[in-house]
């Protein structure tokens, strides 16, 4: 499920004040997927569900990771059932308008 960003050329419906993608990915055992991420993002993902192989290293559930600004391409597989947290976004430069909650 995209939420915010772009995935592979398919946008989340969110709308966001910041660059940023969060992605709820679902991956059957044996599963992979590709993506590419902008370096300039501080990238993290949460594996809420499964065991997963991310750019070559094992991932277990309830695992977070945070990735360097180092590559823009993330490689995962799913060796249970998956569900991961993806997440990515740029430092903004510009100030944030105040916002008030009624």
């Amino acid at each position: 499920m995209f939420i915010a960003g772009n995935f592979n050329g398919h946008a989340g419906a969110a709308e966001t004040y910041t660059e940023v993608n969060l992605f709820n990915v679902k991956l059957n055992s044996g599963a992979s997927l590709k993506t590419g991420i902008p370096v300039s993002h501080n990238t993290a993902l949460l594996v809420v569900e499964g065991s997963i192989i991310v750019n070559g290293k094992e991932v277990e559930e309830h695992s977070f990771v945070l990735f360097k600004n180092d590559g823009e391409e993330i490689e995962m597989s799913a060796t249970k059932n998956s569900v991961i947290l993806v997440l990515s976004g740029s430092l903004s430069r510009n100030p944030l308008p105040a916002m008030v909650l009624l």
